[in-house]
């Protein structure tokens, strides 16, 4: 397909912008304006990642990427619809959020399953089958934490910080990894040792853990 190359150099290209306004909206005040107008940055960049994301699993016939761009859009539009939306209250939005992620579960619990039941031989580019049960436990957590905030009203200033937090730095954190795990051909050869490759990741996950923990002990809601 003659457009697949454009498709791909504007998914590196949006890959880039969103690791570096993803890194940037960390190490910003919260809530201040610079954070609130590089989040935006981040989240049309991360949004444009996740459809071209979508578009080249499907014409490469790849299953892992599409679960992972699958997660890293269901993470960003429910980590920032958590601080957008005016009302407290739990909406049509947020059930459809719990649907698809429940639609996950059973998408790849049902691809794992059959793989190994079939005894389906697992594609060279592709993890074995057995694999795909990590993304079920993963989404089967999301689902719980989506009923917990829907129809438990768990929606507390503190909740949805929390929330907001580690869902927007979870999705930088998958893009994050596939950045590094495939596209370091762009790099210098210098760079392209495990080490400094594995630093962004875990800058990421130390920023991740560090915020949530803040917010738990601090019980202090941040500017918007």
């Amino acid at each position: 397909m003659t457009e697949l190359p454009i498709i791909a150099k504007l998914h590196l290209y949006a890959g880039l912008i969103t690791m570096a306004a993803g890194f940037i909206a960390i190490l910003a005040p919260k809530g201040k304006f610079i954070h609130r107008w590089i989040g935006r940055i981040f989240l049309f960049t991360m949004g444009a990642l996740c459809l071209s994301g979508f578009y080249l699993s499907i014409t490469r016939s790849l299953q892992l990427t599409f679960f992972l761009a699958f997660f890293s859009a269901y993470l960003l539009f429910t980590g920032w619809y958590t601080m957008a939306r005016r009302s407290s209250e739990a909406n049509l939005i947020d059930k459809i959020g719990f649907a698809l992620v429940t639609f996950g579960v059973l998408l790849s619990g049902g691809i794992a399953t059959a793989g190994i039941v079939y005894d389906l031989p697992s594609p060279a580019t592709e993890p074995p089958y057995q694999g795909y049960y990590v993304f079920t436990g993963f989404a089967l957590i999301l689902a719980v934490g989506d009923y917990l905030y829907i129809w438990k009203n768990n929606g507390t200033r503190v909740s949805k910080l929390i929330r907001h937090l580690w869902r927007m730095m979870f999705s930088l954190l998958i893009a994050t990894f596939i950045f590094v795990g495939g596209n370091t051909h762009v790099l210098p050869e210098a760079l392209r040792k495990d080490w400094i490759l594995s630093m962004p990741v875990i800058a990421i996950i130390i920023a991740m853990v560090f915020w949530v923990f803040r917010v738990k002990k601090s019980r202090q809601s941040f500017t918007r």
